[in-house]
């Protein structure tokens, strides 16, 4: 296991103006992605802040700081700077971002707690701050466990009833003043009559002689005393969390959840570490993964913060915030799976890439279909895809001609339609009825429509590779809805095995170039393999000869941590283009007693991809996960 020290932050002018004048002087010409300065309500889906500054650039090529006391986006807006969020408190100093729960953008309403002290000393680095000018002394916050000085804040999630509750709980918060709030039991008062509860997290552990009073991982409540989530549940039994039983406290640097009830954020929300776990066997983390409560990774660093393109694929989670959800109106329509597998559309990142619970994440090939909930209010709708960065409206994705299900034709019998009929066309617009939609549903689990995006039979990519945006639009009396736009990443083209490779542990071979001799003293034989994907994810290699049944190897992904996925990263072998080691073969793994005879190896490589299929017939949809190519190499043993 790694451990890394959270960082220390030291600011002077000096150091700030030096590293001005060095981004002046890098090359306008490095371009590295598209971040872009926005308001709060980009982060309406989920903010948060690193570790780390760093430097992004917009589409122009200009050059973005951005520090660690901004409130990003995953989408790559700078949704908050620093200065946005302290100004109210007359601070015009960055002074980090360590906590944050984004309560309302419509209110341009954020809690959160800085890295640094005010230079005017009316907060502290482990204050409740919010931006209507509210601040909560750490003290306050701690003081229900017996503890009465400052120990850093560190995580903050509001657990409530309603938004008009916290408005009106920080209301009087800033009315009263910070120094009331010392006051023992005066803010768990005004919490339990606003029916607020704060969770958070400390920088340290409270101390007590044999057993802490509660550790720097563990998810408190303001209100109660308690702890609401001990470290030891915030992460499976496979990881050494706990203090004295596991054995490592990894701290609790961010939380989140997308709820404000009690029960459910406490078993369905998301939180970062202070530390990485690298185990030598099975999935770790880093302290920059949003990961799950009592589970491992929901997002990982680079899921959050590659739209902003860093020259760093670990930056730290510093603070995290998610929107809330609750039941649903009645009436409206929402996109809800995609992909042959049909894959969650809230699974998707910002890089239009899917989780399916594997240590990586999928895009998508071939075709693509959508489902959806129509409620009976919504008249008509289409599905329309853009590139991603276009503005426009879209284009509706057509799956031409398809036959469904009869209506008409239903047997009680055999509970199905018996007949088909061709689809109803869409109007001029692409938009589809919806009362005919929900009719034709009675035969079929239809999808709303499906997305052709290759060619099978001419092998050729219809849709080119790359980042698209969909969304769903929908009509409810004479008002168009949209539902939000959706990334998708379409990835059609095949990985490619460049080059195989055989070395002999021992001896030397004869023979030709083309098909090698080898004898016993040269087994085992070391595989090389260069093999390059986009979206790279395992191969495996089968050793086969003579009539003999073929023994295959296990199958690597790039992931694993095993010797044989050594020279491996999510785009195939490592360093490009050359061979690598992969994996050693041997002819006894065949039989005790192999036969003078010629042997090969075949080595297949999958990517990634979710490969999916539609038929034309009753719209029927098929896929799997990965798709792949096949070569062999080809050797003589003589025994």
């Amino acid at each position: 296991m790694c451990l890394r020290n959270k960082k220390g932050r030291l600011w002077t002018a000096v150091l700030l103006t030096t590293l001005l004048l060095s981004l002046a002087l890098l090359p306008s010409q490095l371009v590295y992605g598209q971040a872009s300065i926005g308001t709060l309500a980009d982060c309406a889906r989920m903010a948060f802040s690193t570790e780390e500054d760093f430097i992004a650039h917009d589409a122009a090529g200009k050059i973005i700081y951005v520090s660690d006391g901004d409130l990003l986006s995953p989408d790559g807006v700078i949704c908050a700077r620093n200065a946005d969020l302290v100004r109210v408190f007359d601070v015009n100093e960055d002074l980090g971002l360590d906590a944050v729960d984004v309560l309302s953008v419509e209110r341009n309403l954020v809690a959160f707690s800085t890295e640094l002290d005010s230079p005017h000393g009316n907060f502290t680095a482990g204050d409740l701050l919010a931006t209507n000018g509210a601040v909560i002394p750490n003290k306050a916050l701690v003081m229900p466990f017996g503890v009465y000085y400052d120990m850093g804040l560190d995580a903050v999630h509001f657990v409530v009833r309603d938004l008009d509750s916290t408005v009106g709980f920080l209301n009087e918060v800033k009315s009263k003043g910070r120094d009331y709030w010392l006051r023992e039991g005066a803010l768990q008062g005004a919490l339990r009559q606003w029916g607020v509860d704060v969770w958070f997290s400390t920088e340290g552990t409270a101390p007590q002689v044999g057993q802490p009073k509660f550790l720097d991982g563990d998810l408190l409540s303001a209100r109660d005393g308690i702890i609401v989530i001990g470290q030891a549940a915030l992460l499976p039994n496979t990881v050494p969390a706990g203090i004295p039983s596991r054995g490592v406290d990894f701290g609790l640097d961010a939380f989140a959840a997308r709820t404000r009830d009690v029960q459910t954020a406490r078993e369905r929300g998301l939180f970062s570490t202070e530390i990485l776990y690298w185990p030598d066997e099975g999935t770790g983390f880093t302290d920059g993964d949003a990961l799950k409560v009592g589970d491992l990774i929901s997002s990982t660093n680079w899921d959050l913060i590659q739209a902003f393109q860093p020259l760093a694929s670990e930056l730290g989670l510093d603070a995290l915030s998610v929107a809330t959800v609750g039941p649903p109106p009645e009436c409206y329509a929402a996109l809800t799976a995609l992909g042959g597998t049909q894959a969650p559309i809230a699974n998707l990142n910002s890089q239009g890439l899917v989780d399916l619970g594997y240590p990586t994440r999928h895009p998508f090939g071939n075709d693509i279909p959508f489902w959806g909930y129509l409620a009976s209010c919504v008249s008509k709708f289409r599905v329309v895809y853009r590139a991603a960065g276009n503005t426009g409206d879209g284009t509706p994705i057509l799956p031409g001609p398809w036959n469904v299900g009869d209506p008409l034709s239903w047997d009680p019998v055999t509970m199905t339609c018996v007949d088909v009929m061709p689809r109803p066309s869409p109007d001029a617009a692409g938009y589809y009825d919806a009362a005919e939609y929900a009719w034709l549903r009675q035969c079929d689990q239809l999808p709303l429509t499906s997305w052709n995006t290759y060619d099978e039979i001419g092998q050729v990519s219809i849709v080119p590779d790359g980042l698209y945006e969909v969304r769903l639009d929908y009509q409810v009396g004479a008002t168009l809805n949209h539902s939000p736009w959706y990334r998708v990443r379409v990835d059609n083209t095949l990985p490619e095995i460049q080059a195989l490779g055989l070395v002999a542990s021992a001896g030397s071979p004869g023979g030709s170039a083309s098909c090698p001799v080898y004898s016993t003293s040269n087994m085992p034989l070391m595989l090389q393999g260069q093999f390059r994907d986009d979206y790279f994810w395992r191969y495996q290699a089968t050793i086969d000869g003579d009539l003999y049944p073929a023994h295959p190897y296990t199958v690597t992904n790039y992931y694993d941590g095993t010797p044989a996925a050594a020279n491996l990263d999510d785009t195939g072998t490592t360093p490009d283009g050359s061979l690598v080691n992969l994996h050693h073969v041997n002819v006894y793994d065949i039989v005790s007693n192999p036969a003078d005879c010629c042997y090969s190896i075949e080595v297949k490589v999958w990517d990634r991809a979710i490969w999916g299929w539609f038929y034309g017939y009753r719209a029927v949809v098929g896929g799997y996960v990965g798709r792949w190519v096949e070569d062999d190499i080809y050797f003589a043993f003589l025994p």
